[in-house]
């Protein structure tokens, strides 16, 4: 049957936690970059207050990737909540970036590319975090 095989490969890569099709799109294009498989909808705590939720995170690595789609992300209000959650995140070592219809659907394929610089900057910022905690 016709894109029985195409279906095969697609089938094991959904998954019902993505909130949007655009957070499901990042998900491939994060999983064609070559990195681990990011866990959809990532919750990130602060002691015991829930902080933010992450449309795609590598917990391993402290790596977020969130796609601002109009619908949630454009008011006013909506920015200001962004800003807040994400300098929360970024205090607790986290590196996040962010993702819009143009990043997703041009055909500019820059998404892989500036997901694999982050991780090569999470890396470098886990082993830094690593190393100096050994030196106390």
């Amino acid at each position: 049957m016709r894109w029985v095989t195409r279906l095969r490969e697609l089938a094991p890569l959904a998954d019902g936690r993505a909130a949007s099709p655009g957070e499901s799109i990042l998900r491939l294009r994060w999983i064609d970059s070559g990195l681990p498989h990011p866990t959809p909808q990532l919750e990130l705590w602060v002691g015991r207050v829930l902080v933010c939720i992450f449309d795609l995170g590598l917990e391993e690595l402290l790596l977020a990737a969130e796609y601002l789609g109009l619908e949630w992300h454009s008011s006013d209000e909506q920015v200001e909540s962004d800003d807040r959650r994400r300098e929360i995140a970024e205090g607790q070592g986290w590196i996040m970036e962010d993702f819009d219809k143009h990043d997703l659907f041009s055909r500019q394929r820059s998404v892989e590319e500036v997901l694999r610089a982050a991780a090569v900057r999470a890396r470098s910022n886990r082993r830094l975090v690593i190393d100096l905690s050994s030196r106390r």
